[in-house]
């Protein structure tokens, strides 16, 4: 039953970034998210040297833009035609009476 539940999920996953859009998209975010990890981990390494260094307002609002452009690009993500199960849920397969051979 789990099994049959992953594969599903994995078959959904599948479906969901075989359409070119949304695998770009995807990789434009997961390369924002990389940029936006590499300049924090600088900040606090900046911070831990020297404490009276404060991170600039302009790097602030780079974050900020950032995290703006992550969310605009979830919601162009979830603006793109699926075809997961979700939108076309499967039907249950007709019951069918099996004679007993014994």
């Amino acid at each position: 039953m789990r099994l049959a539940g992953l594969r599903e999920e994995m078959e959904i996953a599948q479906e969901w970034l075989a359409n070119p859009p949304r695998k770009e998209l995807q990789k434009i975010k997961y390369m924002l998210d990389v940029r936006m990890r590499t300049i924090e981990k600088i900040i606090k390494m900046l911070e831990m040297e020297d404490k009276s260094w404060t991170c600039l307002d302009d790097i602030d609002e780079l974050m900020f833009k950032a995290e703006c452009l992550k969310g605009d690009i979830d919601i162009e993500l979830s603006d793109l035609p699926s075809r997961s199960t979700l939108e076309y849920p499967r039907q249950e397969a007709p019951k069918v009476d099996i004679p007993k051979l014994f």
